[in-house]
């Protein structure tokens, strides 16, 4: 090896070295951050409530709900690529944003009403914080062309979702989510519309 090959090779180490430390603290930082917004929802009993109204340990019940989100994702996934092939890329592009959004509302309004306690503020401000963080989020991930910015707002976007759903089921439910979700995973990557979404982009047209 050279010596021009051999100082290559160490700068591509340690590139993926940088990547690498970039990373693993981005993924604690999350963790850091979801655990935070757990402790949050926990604070004046607002996960207890939660967990109360959502959470289950009948695995009948569990596996019906868990089902019904493989299926609503199955549903999801055939729309978009419905929507691709009709080219409709805006709409997509909308219905991932309104998605985000609404999704980032409930969970910041949840996460501010324990966090400030519902009883001692105006709800319309409630209502009004929740919206404007919402859209700060939403505009940090989808609008904004920073790729920090784009990291932040994503990271937050976890947290504060991933919380909300570590409190509201049981690790009965969790477990048989986890495992139903797999398997709609192999099925959508080998059979489903997301394979057929990857050929859609990968496969040559037939002027090549």
């Amino acid at each position: 090896m050279s010596k021009l090959q051999k100082t290559d090779t160490q700068y591509r180490y340690k590139l993926i070295a940088i990547q690498f430390l970039k990373v693993t603290f981005l993924l604690l930082f999350m963790s850091l951050l979801t655990l935070l917004f757990t402790l949050n929802l926990q604070y004046n009993g607002t996960g207890t409530i939660i967990r109360n109204a959502t959470g289950t340990t009948n695995i009948q019940t569990a596996t019906g709900e868990a089902a019904f989100m493989a299926v609503s994702a199955l549903i999801g996934a055939s729309l978009i690529f419905f929507l691709l092939l009709k080219h409709k890329f805006t709409f997509i592009y909308l219905l991932f944003i309104s998605s985000m959004f609404i999704v980032t509302f409930v969970a910041l309004e949840l996460h501010l009403t324990s966090l400030l306690n519902f009883n001692q503020i105006n709800e319309n401000i409630l209502i009004l914080m929740s919206l404007l963080l919402s859209l700060i989020i939403v505009y940090s991930v989808f609008i904004n062309k920073n790729i920090t910015i784009n990291t932040i707002g994503l990271t937050f976007f976890v947290s504060i979702t991933g919380s909300l759903l570590g409190i509201m089921f049981t690790d009965v439910q969790i477990t048989l989510i986890l495992l139903i979700l797999s398997l709609y995973d192999i099925f959508t990557v080998t059979k489903g519309p997301l394979k057929k979404i990857c050929l859609l982009y990968t496969s040559p047209s037939p002027r090549d």
